[in-house]
């Protein structure tokens, strides 16, 4: 790692996959260091000023991979791609026809695996694909959390989906609600089934220590399998 400190911010360097990347990072007051991606999916570093470098080291080893990985899954294989006329949704097809506005109104209609947006404008083409993708998703989502959660005895759960690359799923218990990122959506049933798995073990074990672990093979054997398939996702 190169770096030289300018705050607010400076540019880092590191050498990955063969390549020297270079990435920004804030300098903050903030107890708490993370990285992030920005608006241009581009990595981001906030980093709390009272970190040793030692520490800061230590942090890169820990977690940069991960956030190339999550970096490069958006540029390559995000669940939207204005290249192409469908996407997939739990590795099932669903093809995606463009068609004049109703009422001069942007709107979407699901049939048969199909999705037909209603446009005023092309350039709304993402937004309302996102909206149609959620409300295809939704019921299927709900219906196996519930499935899972009822297994687990874990109660009450609600489930919301974003649009964040910071990972793939987390669960806020106090709230009781798993928030699943729309590329997650990405997964065949099965990785699906485990990361719904893998949220809701969390509602006992905050942290991944034996004892998580212990409980997630109890509902998933092959738990291994599916975190390799997760951290291989590229």
């Amino acid at each position: 790692m190169k770096h030289s400190i300018n705050y607010p911010y400076s540019f880092f360097t590191k050498s990955f996959n063969n390549q020297t990347l270079t990435f920004k990072v804030y300098f903050t007051d903030n107890e708490y260091t993370r990285f992030k991606l920005d608006e241009n999916n581009e990595i981001v570093l906030l980093l709390s000023k009272h970190l040793k470098e030692v520490e800061w080291n230590e942090l890169y080893e820990r977690q940069f991979h991960y956030y190339y990985q999550i970096s490069q899954l958006k540029q390559n294989k995000g669940l939207i791609n204005s290249n192409q006329n469908f996407i997939k949704l739990f590795n099932e097809k669903y093809v995606v026809l463009l068609l004049p506005s109703k009422n001069n109104r942007n709107t979407f209609e699901i049939i048969n695996k199909k999705i037909y947006l209603h446009l005023t404008n092309t350039n709304k083409r993402e937004e309302i694909l996102t909206k149609a993708i959620i409300d295809i998703a939704t019921p299927i989502i709900k219906k196996r959390v519930n499935y899972w959660a009822k297994l687990i005895n874990v109660p009450s759960v609600k489930i919301v989906l974003k649009d964040i690359e910071t990972c793939f799923a987390y669960f806020h218990i106090k709230k009781h609600l798993v928030t699943f990122a729309l590329m997650s959506l990405t997964f065949d049933k099965d990785t699906f089934d485990y990361l719904i798995i893998h949220e809701l073990c969390h509602y006992y074990h905050h942290n991944h220590q034996q004892q998580f672990w212990l409980l997630v093979a109890q509902f998933c054997p092959e738990y291994k399998k599916y975190e390799k398939i997760l951290k291989n996702w590229l």
